[in-house]
């Protein structure tokens, strides 16, 4: 039994051994190691690593080449977390090599539009600086992103100061989306890339290059548009708050809608004309006399106080819009929102 078990013993060393020789002339046989591909290096606080469709290539000295995942339990991946905003470097080990990765992770919740800097080629940079004022507590932009996790984005813009709002918790097609070092958003029917940069005083912004070139000649650009959003003062610290209040106002819900007072069982109401077929969505890209509906919204100790969301297709509850018969006239037809639970109602008529 003895002998049995010094076999044993010395056939596992020898194993070992032959493994260890294996991995040293594996090692020494490699001819070069790169990182193939894009990794995430831009992070909103909490997200997690993102490898993206990044990979090491591993070529040998004989030509031979191997692809190997970077969450393969072969590589080594330290230094990283998203925990905190910051400027960070992770490190990528596999086997003597050694790589150096730097990514950012920025604030989550609020960003707000500080400056806009537009450059005619051969003319003057023209800048307009928006900013809290710290003796009033009055915010000056008219742009403000509000970041989740996940890709959800709340997308504010002031218009003749009034707060508008598009929900991306509802509203699908507002989100932020982010592939290596750059944040993609869409505002406005605009396609925005974000990226982290610093100032001298070494506070993060997000900024955005957005080039508009010749029609007739691509390589010339006419027009740079620079855009900065900041995290600072008020915004740096303010969370989403619960609506105090939901409710149609016909001032601004119906303020840029096809619509018509129309009388029903002795009543008069405010009715939005939708064409046969027509979603939300579709009525709001038109092109012409488009329709965009807005809820009035309350929120409590909140520094823009009322807020006009946009209404999507997403906030409809149990009873639908449905537009596949033409009216003509009003039969006293509704479609409810739901939003914030709470429910408010649109009447509505459909038009040739």
């Amino acid at each position: 039994m003895k002998r049995f078990f010094m076999i044993l013993i010395v056939a596992i060393t020898l194993c070992g051994v032959g493994f260890l020789g294996y991995l040293i002339f594996q090692s020494k046989n490699i001819e070069s190691v790169a990182i193939e591909g894009t990794i995430q290096t831009l992070y909103v606080a909490g997200d997690d690593l993102n490898f993206e469709d990044a990979q090491l290539k591993v070529t040998y000295k004989n030509g031979n080449i191997k692809m190997i995942d970077l969450d393969s339990a072969k590589v080594d991946v330290s230094m990283f977390s998203a925990d905190t905003v910051k400027h960070g470097t992770m490190i990528i080990n596999y086997k003597s090599f050694k790589f150096e990765v730097d990514y950012d992770v920025i604030y989550k919740e609020g960003w707000f539009l500080s400056s806009n800097t537009s450059v005619i080629t051969g003319g003057v940079p023209i800048t307009t600086t928006y900013d809290e004022d710290g003796a009033t507590g009055t915010i000056k932009p008219e742009k403000y992103l509000y970041l989740e996790s996940n890709g959800v984005l709340q997308y504010y813009r002031k218009v003749d100061g009034k707060w508008y709002m598009n929900d991306g918790r509802v509203d699908k097609s507002y989100k932020y989306s982010i592939s290596g070092d750059t944040m993609t958003v869409n505002l406005d029917g605009d396609i925005y890339e974000l990226k982290a940069d610093y100032n001298e005083k070494g506070d993060m912004n997000l900024s955005s290059t957005k080039l508009t070139r010749d029609s007739s000649d691509p390589e010339l650009v006419t027009k740079k548009e620079i855009l900065k959003f900041s995290n600072s003062g008020k915004l740096k610290n303010l969370k989403f708050r619960p609506a105090l209040s939901v409710s149609l106002d016909d001032s601004a819900c119906f303020e840029y809608a096809d619509v018509s007072t129309e009388t029903f069982g002795g009543n008069e109401y405010t009715v939005v004309k939708f064409k046969r077929g027509e979603t939300l969505e579709t009525a709001a890209n038109r092109s012409s006399n488009p329709i965009d509906l807005y809820l009035k919204v309350t929120y409590i100790d909140d520094f823009m106080g009322t807020v006009y969301v946009n209404i999507s297709d997403e906030m409809i509850g149990k009873f639908p819009l449905i537009t596949n018969t033409i009216t003509d006239e009003y039969y006293g037809q509704w479609f409810d929102i739901n939003y914030e639970s709470k429910n408010c109602v649109i009447h509505y008529m459909v038009i040739s």
